[in-house]
């Protein structure tokens, strides 16, 4: 890092910390105001990072189709390449999906680029389906052929080097995987275990199989692997299960019928999906304790001018669990995808903790150190003394 960067930095920490009167209390603030953006263009939704301030999705260009990241905080959008974007890690930093909407997988990362599977590993080539997934570090990924058993693949010299010299496993009874825990350890999603029903099952690394539950299929798993949620075939109705605990089945609104399920934040927390009420989808989130609540309900009370809008999906959920991407019908009647943020997103939140404190200048400072682009605060692709005053205009201003 250059010599004025680092200075200036050291400038910036001292004011800071003065600001702060030594305390990181009386640097923190709680809420940054719930946020609601329209998303253009939109074919395919992906997935959001962690603290959800990227966006994957493909969109149509003047080009043709593509896999783009939106960045949600500066509004920059970045060309991928081709293909359908499944999943992205925590970091935003890594994303993949399947390629020329038909076969084979991609595999794009900041350091390496877009990658394409089908000619780097043997396992990745033919048509996949729309479960791909990967690890929060990319180096563990999850593919399911159609015309081969579901597997892991380990990179590992980690992307993009290792990318075709890793390992595969198999995963046991082939099935349909659908996510992976964000550490790598474990993917849910369901299998037949010879009942001629499927259930809910648990690949750990090694590919060996765990039934969760019986007629019933995974949908999302926690970042550590230990909390699953899914649908059961035969109440039609979501449920949160911890490990081989009884699971916890969400509830159903006023009217409401069968329930499907499609994200979960990283810590178990919050749940997200839809019910039929009264013969239409409905987009919900559930918690913990199976509670459910209407998304159009949750961002009323955030603030949000959205009474004219119908949420009929709730189609992803940030790890951190307050960033959601909605489709349904803006006041026009026109089909819409809009990303929600209850608290927003504040650019000087580097950390993405909900909170302005000195860890956030600790955070940037590791970034501009490393290269990280997502240090580039004022979004002018270039990492230099700017990026540290947009941080401090954006820091002081409260977001």
């Amino acid at each position: 890092m250059p010599h004025a960067i680092s200075r200036a930095l050291a400038a910036a920490g001292a004011f800071l910390i003065g600001l702060a009167g030594a305390s990181t209390q009386a640097l923190a603030q709680t809420s940054f105001g719930a946020s609601f953006e329209v998303i253009e263009d939109v074919t395919w939704i992906g997935g959001l990072s962690g603290t959800g301030r990227y966006l994957v999705y493909e969109a149509e260009l003047p080009g043709g189709f593509a896999a783009v990241r939106r960045d949600l905080v500066v509004g920059d959008v970045l060309e991928l390449g081709i293909g359908l974007p499944l999943d992205i890690t925590a970091d935003g930093t890594g994303v993949i999906g399947a390629t020329g909407r038909i076969n084979g997988a991609f595999l794009w990362t900041e350091a390496g680029g877009y990658v394409d599977l089908n000619d780097s590993v043997f396992e990745f080539r033919g048509r996949t389906t729309v479960s791909p997934s990967l690890s929060d570090d990319a180096t563990v990924l999850v593919g399911d052929p159609t015309t081969r058993s579901a597997f892991l693949y380990l990179t590992g010299g980690g992307p993009p080097g290792g990318v075709g010299g890793g390992t595969s496993v198999l995963l046991e009874n082939e099935g349909e995987p659908w996510r992976i825990s964000g550490d790598g350890r474990f993917v849910v999603g369901s299998s037949n275990l010879g009942s001629g029903f499927f259930s809910a099952v648990r690949w750990n690394s090694t590919g060996a199989i765990e039934e969760l539950r019986p007629r019933a299929v995974g949908r999302a798993i926690s970042a550590d692997g230990a909390i699953i949620a899914g649908e059961d075939l035969s109440r039609n109705q979501g449920f949160r299960q911890w490990r081989l605990r009884p699971p916890v089945f969400l509830a159903f609104l006023p009217g409401g019928t069968s329930q499907s399920v499609t994200g979960m934040s990283a810590d178990g927390e919050r749940i997200i999906g839809s019910q039929r009420v009264d013969g239409s989808s409905v987009a919900c989130v559930w918690d913990s304790t199976g509670a459910a609540q209407s998304m159009l309900d949750v961002l009323l009370d955030a603030g949000l001018d959205v009474a004219a809008y119908e949420f009929l999906d709730a189609a992803q959920i940030s790890d951190d669990g307050r960033s959601f991407v909605l489709r349904g019908f803006d006041p026009d009647g026109e089909s819409v995808t809009v990303v929600a943020r209850l608290g927003g997103l504040c650019a000087a939140d580097v950390d993405g903790d909900g909170e302005l404190t000195t860890f956030d200048l600790l955070a940037l400072i590791d970034l501009l150190e490393d290269g990280d682009p997502r240090a580039d605060a004022d979004g002018n692709g270039r990492l230099d003394v700017f990026d540290l005053l947009a941080f401090i205009n954006d820091f002081v201003a409260g977001c």
